[in-house]
């Protein structure tokens, strides 16, 4: 429960213990943030990283004019670069567009069209991302040299605001400004939206 506001428990929130069951909790607002925040987390991930973005993030979310709508988002960053929240084939999964070709991206695949475009033979002064073989041996590594992990908290900030900023402008269906640094919104309804009110004694303060 945490800070949440109280409720009565339910199987569905939580299944008993040896019910293989999907956890609805993640479905259900105070608790969770629906797809966009579970799955979404995953795949905006994703951009982020492609990006170099995981110290900031996007700077416009346009939410489609249609109410209750659960797609057709798309949210911009400083550089121009637009991504759509929208299905294209595929359920969970990336797809880059660019002046030649498409890359697409999931946790079981890397593809391209045209094919050999996922397999060029980067040059020494291309850009590269950060890669880690086992998240695991990174985190250990990471612990031994009083290091930074590969993927350290920082990111998954900045990914789970990206999710929690598309959910509130699909909520308010408003174009919204966002400043990464200032972590604000142009929008004072939408601000309003970025905390909640705790249950008992939560104090964060402290951190």
């Amino acid at each position: 429960m945490g800070p949440s506001l109280y409720r009565g428990y339910h199987p569905t929130l939580s299944p008993p213990l040896g019910d293989e069951s999907w956890a609805g909790w993640r479905n259900y607002h105070g608790f969770g943030g629906g797809y966009v925040t579970d799955w979404g987390a995953h795949m905006f991930d994703i951009v982020q990283w492609a990006l170099d973005m995981d110290r900031s993030g996007p700077v416009e979310f346009v939410p489609p004019q249609q109410p209750l709508a659960q797609e057709g988002l798309y949210f911009k960053y400083a550089n121009g670069i637009q991504v759509n929240h929208k299905r294209w084939i595929e359920g969970n999964a990336i797809q880059f567009v660019g002046t030649n070709g498409t890359i697409e991206v999931a946790r079981e695949f890397l593809r391209s069209k045209p094919e050999p475009l996922a397999k060029i033979t980067l040059k020494a002064s291309d850009k590269k991302v950060y890669h880690s073989e086992n998240h695991y041996q990174d985190w250990i590594n990471a612990v031994k040299a009083r290091k930074q992990p590969i993927v350290d908290v920082e990111t998954g900030h900045r990914t789970a605001t990206v999710c929690n900023a598309v959910n509130i402008a699909y909520e308010l269906q408003k174009s919204l400004q966002w400043d990464p640094k200032k972590e604000i919104f142009d929008n004072v309804y939408a601000n309003g939206m970025l905390s909640r009110p705790y249950r008992g004694n939560w104090d964060f303060n402290d951190f």
